[in-house]
């Protein structure tokens, strides 16, 4: 979602977050694990931690294996909530699993505890996940879920970091489906608007990620060939409150999340809000197809009781 600004001399002097995430710079690098856990017994993990969007966030990368299968892999970003005042960690798992922890404030010098939810996640739903600093190029994870009112420990791992980062693959997993109905926005599209007098272009790029389970988007707002605005985040499908569910990551620090159901026919519809270092509000974004190689976006503002135009209604036509 993109701050409302005046200007394009504005947009290159917003507000942001970097400052906030300094306090997590312990934790950036790659990182090599072993640990152990009832259930799967010994594993090894691989963890990339790197900051992203001008320092915004923290782009995340884990896989654990057990031997030669792979547990677990997930994408996510990591950055730093305005409102809450706490840094909060999304995670986008290989079969779809969408999952969300938060520190319980700003204090996460040489320790990070972050308490959250697992789409999917049946018995592991709730957990806790601690990181903690053990050496100058050392650290640890306890991974704790919920049983009852109890934390249950699952995992144990420590870590040293890596000189280099090894090459990042591609761990494929099966497709559930739930995306299938949005398929059709895959690929790019160009548009072009007048916005407090200010023109642009935009693009916005749409991809699988996981397998299907995810689509990445990803949109640039340019003025006068320059880079204004950029965001990226995550599409998929919440199987517990079966729901569509989009989570945004804006180059200023900005992170969105909504929901949402197909309304009728190729249209969506997300409601959610947006925090921030310039300003949060309540939106609503709907997408429609009108062909092929034609959409219209409108996004909207909460006004009161009703809705008012965040920004004029774009048709975007497909980048061939």
């Amino acid at each position: 979602m993109m701050t409302m600004l005046l200007s394009f001399a504005a947009l290159q002097e917003m507000p942001d977050n970097s400052e906030a995430m300094k306090k997590v710079d312990w934790i950036v690098g790659a990182w090599e694990g072993t640990g152990k856990s009832e259930q799967f017994g010994e594993s090894t993990e691989s963890l990339l931690i790197e900051p992203t969007l001008k320092g915004n966030f923290l782009r995340i990368v884990q896989t654990v294996r057990g031997g030669d299968q792979v547990i677990w892999h997930s994408t996510g970003l990591l950055g730093w909530d305005t409102q809450k005042k706490n840094f909060v960690w999304f995670q986008f798992g290989l079969d779809g699993t969408l999952g969300w922890v938060r520190t319980g404030g700003d204090d996460v010098a040489g320790k990070m505890v972050m308490e959250g939810q697992l789409t999917g996640g049946g018995p592991f739903a709730s957990f806790r996940t601690t990181f903690t600093k053990t050496g100058d190029d050392t650290m640890s994870n306890r991974l704790e879920f919920k049983e009852g009112e109890e934390l249950a420990l699952f995992a144990a791992t420590d870590y040293k970091k890596l000189e280099k980062a090894p090459k990042e693959e591609e761990v494929k997993s099966e497709d559930a489906g739930h995306l299938k109905r949005m398929e059709w926005v895959i690929g790019t599209w160009m548009g072009e608007g007048e916005f407090n007098g200010m023109k642009y272009e935009d693009e916005h790029a749409y991809s699988w990620a996981h397998s299907g389970n995810f689509i990445k988007n990803e949109y640039w707002m340019r003025v006068g060939g320059e880079v204004a605005w950029h965001d990226m985040g995550l599409m998929g499908y919440d199987v517990d409150r079966k729901k569509f569910v989009g989570i945004n990551f804006g180059i200023d620090g900005t992170i969105g999340w909504g929901e949402g159901d197909p309304v009728e026919g190729d249209t969506f519809m997300w409601e959610g809000d947006t925090v921030g270092p310039s300003e949060n509000i309540k939106f609503r974004t709907t997408v429609t197809k009108v062909d092929a190689d034609t959409m219209k976006m409108n996004i909207e503002k909460r006004d009161g009781d009703g809705w008012a135009p965040y920004m004029p209604e774009q048709t975007k036509k497909r980048k061939k």
